[in-house]
């Protein structure tokens, strides 16, 4: 569903239920304005989480909660 190029805000609009699992990782993208134009790789290195197992991760969770 999503990949290391979509965008925070894309991401976020799509699905807002998913910024329990972003802060469940330690992000706070929901709050932070400039994210907003981030891509996921680019909000990842931020954080120093490793991009791939993190989209992975994200699209596991949505297609737990039916998104």
């Amino acid at each position: 569903m999503w990949d290391k190029d979509t965008l925070l805000g894309d991401f976020l609009a799509d699905s807002p239920d998913m910024s329990e699992v972003l802060l469940g990782l330690g992000m706070h993208c929901t709050s932070c304005s400039v994210s907003r134009m981030e891509t996921l790789e680019e909000a990842c290195k931020v954080h120093n989480l490793p991009v791939d197992p993190v989209v992975n991760f994200l699209n596991e969770e949505a297609e737990k909660l039916g998104i």
